[in-house]
Order: structure tokens, then C-alpha cells, then sequence
């Protein structure tokens, strides 16, 4: 039923990533969401536009991290999520944004749809108490699902599969995550940045800018470096430094940031050209740098 809440829980590990359909949903309807997780997960949640009959996404928003989960449930037009690392549940308003025409299931752009992706470490166990929404007495009616684990397994012959589509199937390919915060997210409550290559994930907890560097050929991982973004221009020279004599060539580098407060001078740095970059990076108090992926030619 629409405009209730409901608790999602699982039996054994979390799914490192779930897809939320709101289907035979007109503009405007809506649910709130519990999602029961690790203590120690770290996420990234967007929103999307899946047309079915062409496999497009469109429309791509990031949800940002709420400070409460009263503005995180609050319905307003801000796509905001919670997590609260006291009971382990994230926490979203999901709500329909496009009119759909007579009875489709979907509106006419497509289906809308929220993906919430989340890193922990693989002996993380879920254990969420049972009643996640505050204010709510044991009278409160709102949907518990236990979701069984042998629903979590692979499932072997339904699906798109979960690699590269290629013409050369016998090339092995690596896959990349990389999460930069800014400043505001730091104060919204989000603590992490991390860089995830195949199922190794790097954290990264302290202030400035993070490389890593694999090897183009094989995919192993054969540097990382932190920087700390202090008003020096020795940090412009190190960094400089680091791409032009330490990377060797045919390198993929990624760049991860966090919490960028201070920058150095000249912080417009020609050099990023030379490790990838269309143009010079220019970095900005309270911003951030993108991660980047490419190769050294």
C-alpha cells in the first residue's frame, strides 16, 4: 500500500546493491523506506530513467546524504537519503516524480527507478532492531519484509549478465568505483571517499587528493599516494612531481578527493594533462576533483 512505511531485512549479508522500482505508481505517490545494513557501509544512491524497450538510462540524479532522518524522510522535491549508524538502517522517501498515461506501469519517458550501492567489508553481518522509524509506537502500522537469503544468491539463467559486453570475450576487464565528497557532504554527515577496484576497495578518511595507479596490461595496482591540499606551493610541485617521474607508462590513474579546504597557489595544474586530462584541473576551496580514470598513452 502507497503513503506507509515500510522495513526492509535480510537474512544473513546485506546485497552489496538493490534496485527500487516505483511501478503502477502515479506522480507523486510514495513510501518510506528502511533498508537494514552494516554498521560500517558506505553508499552511493541515484535515480534514473530505465527505458525497457531500448535498455537507455536517462535522467541520472545523485541522492545527497541528510543530517536527520526527518529531513531524509521529509517530501520535498530534494533527493536526500539517511543512514544511522546506531540501528544500521538507510533511510529514503521514494517517490514517484512522472505522470504515467492510463494504466501503464511506467510514465512515458520510462521507468523511474532508485539504485542504492553500497561497500562493506565482506565479514559485515546485518543485525537491525526492529523498529527503525522514531515516534512510532508498537500500534503503528507500517510492512516488514524478511527477505531470504536464497533470494540474495545468483540467480544463473535470468538477467543481463554482470560483465563487459565485448566482442572479444576473452579480454578481462576491470571494474572501477570511485566516490569523492566536498566539503558539504562532510558536514551533511558523510565521512568516506573510497576508490574500488574489482572487490578491493581503498577508504580514504583523511583530508586532499588520492591517487591510485594501475598497471594498463595486467590491472594490478602498483601505486597510491595521498596529498594533503595545504596553502603551499610545494603541494603543486609534489603533485607535479609524483605524475611526471613516478607513473610510469601505460598507467590508468585514478583520482579520488575528500574535503578539499585549502589550495595551494596556481592550483590550475597543467600537469593533469599528461596523466589523461582534456585540460588543466583547476581545484576550488570547499570542492573537489572528480575521480578520473584513464590510460597513459
Amino acid at each position: 500500500m502507497l503513503q506507509q512505511a515500510y522495513t526492509i531485512l535480510w537474512e544473513g549479508q546485506s546485497p552489496r546493491e538493490i534496485i527500487l522500482y516505483p511501478i503502477n505508481f502515479n506522480r507523486g505517490d510514495w513510501l518510506q523506506i528502511a533498508v537494514c545494513y552494516p554498521k560500517s557501509a558506505v553508499f552511493q544512491v541515484t535515480a534514473d530513467i530505465y527505458e525497457r524497450n531500448t535498455g537507455r538510462v536517462h535522467s541520472v540524479q545523485h541522492y545527497s546524504m541528510a543530517s536527520s532522518i526527518h529531513q531524509a524522510l521529509n517530501k520535498s522535491a530534494n533527493r536526500l537519503y539517511h543512514f544511522s549508524t546506531e540501528s544500521g538502517y538507510l533511510f529514503l522517501h521514494l517517490q514517484a516524480h512522472e505522470a504515467r498515461i492510463g494504466h501503464s506501469y511506467c510514465s512515458q519517458h520510462g521507468c523511474e527507478r532508485i539504485k542504492i550501492t553500497a561497500q562493506f567489508r565482506p565479514d559485515d553481518y546485518t543485525v537491525c532492531p526492529p523498529k527503525p522509524f522514531p515516534g512510532r509506537g508498537n500500534n503503528d502500522q507500517f510492512t516488514k519484509f524478511h527477505v531470504s537469503q536464497r533470494l540474495a544468491l545468483p540467480c544463473r539463467q535470468c538477467g543481463a549478465p554482470q560483465i563487459a559486453i565485448s566482442s572479444s570475450p576473452s579480454l578481462k576487464y576491470t571494474k572501477v568505483q570511485v566516490q569523492s565528497i566536498r566539503r558539504e557532504d562532510v558536514l551533511n554527515g558523510m565521512q568516506t571517499a573510497f576508490i574500488k577496484v574489482d572487490e578491493e576497495l581503498f577508504l580514504f578518511k583523511r583530508r586532499g587528493l588520492f591517487f591510485l595507479v594501475l598497471d594498463a596490461c595486467s590491472g594490478e595496482i602498483v601505486g597510491k599516494r595521498h596529498f594533503e591540499m595545504i596553502n603551499d606551493i610545494m603541494t603543486t610541485k609534489a603533485i607535479s612531481s609524483y605524475i611526471q617521474v613516478s607513473m610510469k607508462q601505460r598507467s590508468v590513474v585514478l583520482i579520488c578527493s575528500r574535503d578539499i579546504l585549502d589550495t595551494p597557489p596556481g592550483s590550475e595544474m597543467s600537469v593533469f594533462t599528461k596523466a589523461g586530462s582534456a585540460k588543466p584541473i583547476a581545484l576550488y576551496e570547499k570542492g573537489n576533483v572528480p575521480g578520473k580514470k584513464h590510460h597513459k598513452d
